[in-house]
């Protein structure tokens, strides 16, 4: 009886045991979905990507031809924010479905939306010849991550 009270007390409390990992598990990887959005927020909204967002922002509304040092400059500022978006992509869809996917989602959406709009523009800014610029790879991600936006 002693012993199949102790087997039963050490199989409960194992359960017991399990449940709590499961929670604390559950809860450590929302907190690391939440810091990985945060992340691809700071990355889209700051630094050298802001700063791509603002010559690609203003090379779109400008009239003026570009050529030399600021069309290389351009250029490297093009990938630079297709590669950010490329990162928010996989970043968005390594997150589970739930509250730190949706405020990734609404903190970029713009962001995304108006360059799924405009990079096509930037592109024929940058371009000589049509097709010149290979990106197709590239805009992938920004094209997937608008989809699942809109």
């Amino acid at each position: 009886m002693v012993t199949e009270l102790a087997a039963v007390t050490s199989v409960a409390i194992s359960l017991v045991a399990l449940g709590v990992s499961l929670i604390v598990q559950r809860e450590q990887r929302r907190y690391q979905d939440f810091e990985l959005a945060r992340s691809l927020h700071h990355d889209v909204s700051t630094g050298e990507v802001a700063q791509a967002r603002h010559l690609l922002g203003t090379l779109v509304r400008s009239s003026e031809p570009i050529d030399g040092t600021a069309k290389r400059e351009a250029l490297q500022a093009y990938f630079t924010l297709l590669w950010c978006f490329e990162r928010i992509y996989v970043g968005h869809q390594t997150m589970g479905p739930g509250r730190p996917q949706r405020f990734l989602a609404e903190a970029v959406r713009w962001h995304v939306l108006e360059w799924d709009r405009e990079i096509g523009a930037a592109k024929r800014k940058l371009e000589d010849q049509p097709g010149e610029i290979d990106d197709v790879h590239s805009r992938e991600g920004l094209r997937k991550l608008g989809e699942s936006l809109r």
